[in-house]
């Protein structure tokens, strides 16, 4: 069910637009499909909501997961090369 307070037109153009951008990132169709599926098994639009919610937080959790992968591997090569990690600090500053 559509909110009502969104024409058929906004939504057609919104889909558009959503549709050229995949267009764009083909790697990102199957997760458009994903919240697409997710979406049509809510029902209502609270639990429309809630699923949106859980997904961005699925995702935000994933690439914190992955920034402090990279922050470990950081660490390992500057613990390893301290000289270089030094050097590259005193460019920063």
């Amino acid at each position: 069910m559509v909110n009502s307070k969104y024409t058929s037109e906004q939504i057609k153009t919104a889909v558009d637009k959503r549709d050229r951008f995949l267009e764009q990132h083909p790697e990102l169709k199957p997760f458009q499909e994903e919240i697409d599926r997710r979406l049509d098994a809510a029902g209502n639009i609270d639990n429309r909501i809630a699923v949106l919610k859980f997904m961005m937080e699925e995702q935000i959790l994933e690439l914190y997961r992955a920034c402090m992968k990279m922050r470990e591997a950081g660490k390992i090569i500057s613990d390893s090369n301290p000289d270089a990690a030094n050097q590259q600090r005193g460019k920063t500053r």
